[in-house]
């Protein structure tokens, strides 16, 4: 065995230096350098060259395909370098126009390179499990980690991004549409995770304690933590200490992606654990409403008056929390929290708490009642096309662009809920089909918006 592995070595290495017959001597010698690795970890430095080889990563993916195949043995004689394999497939493009042949015959079958890529990546997903306990919880949440890293993630700070700590350690979670089931490799993140999950459920309370602290440190995709959450709902007493740990931070009921299962487990867990849990639960709510607010000073009101009924109500102990309940059970129509980052137009307060007007009574309850309505509409109307309330949202919005002391509030870096209101409205008409550049509202849509980012020309032809 040994000595067939240095003649699979040699095979490679000869391979990648030459020049002619170079990708059908590397693909050959693909086929049997995980057995050489298996037999000595030190061929691993090949499988390297060719993970760093730049004319293989775009246009061999046999290499590619063979490697992945063979990671149980290569991961046998070097974890390192299988796990460098399993994170380098997910980087890998290929050209959608470059043809590739899969099958000679009566009948031809071809596909592209992206293609094959992709079916390498579905291929790194099959052979996850088997390789898990090999590579070691923390390079399997890396693997998984780059599997769910869309182009996205570099703007992950302008999208939003909540601080998700447990156990010491500190990662986020983002905010992103994107489903889990749609990432690369045919729903292999998917099975990757269900994969970790079992192992780390089957590890007992240590083991799943390892595994998250991996998790917060690595991943931040919000389909993950769903998952996760889905699974501590329903995995029983060996979940619950790590999943009221994993709520405190405050960031999965904040996220508005996560936000509803995280509720789902809130509720869960609130009829399960004692009483210092249960306050532990209490202050995760908390502290979500401090970060979803946009004033340090005091919590968002909205987001404690979605959570605070999947609480135990019978044991709840913060005054502001026992108050919030009181107005929430007064609603006939109490506010819900959506699936998929949709935010509840529902709202306990009155229209001056909604927006700071308690001290200051200078807009008026006819001027409130207008950005009460607006606000709500403009909610509605992210998940809804119903053309009476676009229609009553632009004439709403006409009225408040003609209004000076409404108008004003409108500027460069304004933070209150009035300018908010009045810009979010602004972009929300921007989507409806009669706010065209000629119509008189489409003409006021796009002023306000030039206003709010300072363009002074924007006031002066709204006057006009």
């Amino acid at each position: 065995a040994r000595a067939r592995a240095e003649c699979v070595a040699a095979l490679m290495s000869a391979g990648l230096e030459d020049t002619v017959g170079r990708a059908q001597i590397v693909a050959m010698a693909s086929r049997h350098l995980a057995a050489a690795i298996a037999v000595d970890g030190g061929h691993a430095d090949l499988l390297r060259r060719i993970i760093q080889d730049e004319p293989t990563r775009r246009r061999n993916a046999d290499v590619f395909r063979w490697s992945v195949r063979g990671a149980v043995d290569i991961a046998r004689g070097s974890p390192e370098a299988a796990a460098e394999l399993l994170e380098t497939v997910w980087a890998l493009k290929g050209s959608r126009d470059e043809k590739t042949v899969m099958m000679w015959g009566v009948v031809s079958l071809s596909s592209t390179l992206a293609q094959d890529f992709e079916g390498v990546r579905y291929q790194a997903g099959q052979v996850f499990p088997e390789v898990l306990p090999l590579l070691g919880v923390e390079a399997a949440c890396r693997i998984l980690a780059t599997a769910t890293h869309e182009d996205y993630y570099p703007q992950a700070a302008l999208r939003g991004r909540y601080v998700l700590r447990f156990q010491g350690k500190e990662g986020y979670v983002i905010y992103s549409l994107a489903k889990l089931e749609h990432s690369p490799g045919h729903r292999a993140p998917v099975e990757m995770l269900s994969a970790l999950l079992d192992w780390a459920e089957q590890a007992g309370v240590d083991g799943l304690a390892l595994t998250v602290r991996h998790l917060v440190r690595h991943v931040w995709h919000p389909g993950v933590w769903t998952s996760v959450m889905e699974r501590a709902r329903g995995g029983g007493l060996v979940w619950q200490e790590i999943a009221v740990e994993l709520l405190t931070s405050g960031a999965l009921l904040a996220n508005p992606v996560t936000r509803r299962t995280a509720a789902d487990l809130l509720g869960t867990l609130s009829s399960q654990v004692g009483g210092a849990e249960h306050a532990r639960l209490e202050d995760a709510v908390l502290a979500a409403g401090g970060i979803s607010s946009s004033d340090a000073r005091k919590p968002d009101i909205r987001v404690i008056d979605e959570l605070v009924s999947y609480l135990d109500t019978e044991r709840l102990t913060h005054r502001l929390l026992i108050d919030r309940l009181r107005e929430v059970e007064r609603l006939d129509e109490p506010p819900e929290v959506f699936y998929g980052g949709i935010v509840s137009g529902f709202s306990a307060l009155t229209p001056q708490e909604r927006f700071g007007e308690v001290e200051n009574d200078e807009l008026g309850e006819a001027r409130l009642s207008i950005l009460d309505r607006m606000s709500d509409l403009s909610v509605r109307l992210s998940r809804s096309r119903d053309q009476q309330e676009w229609e009553e949202l632009g004439s709403l919005f006409l009225e408040v662009v003609h209004d000076p002391v409404l108008l004003n509030r409108v500027g460069p870096g304004a933070e209150d809920a009035v300018a908010a209101t009045i810009v979010s409205g602004a972009e929300r008409l921007a989507g409806f089909e009669e706010a065209t550049p000629g119509s008189k509202l489409g003409r006021q849509v796009h002023r306000v918006l030039l206003l709010a980012i300072g363009q002074e020309s924007g006031a002066k032809e709204i006057e006009e």
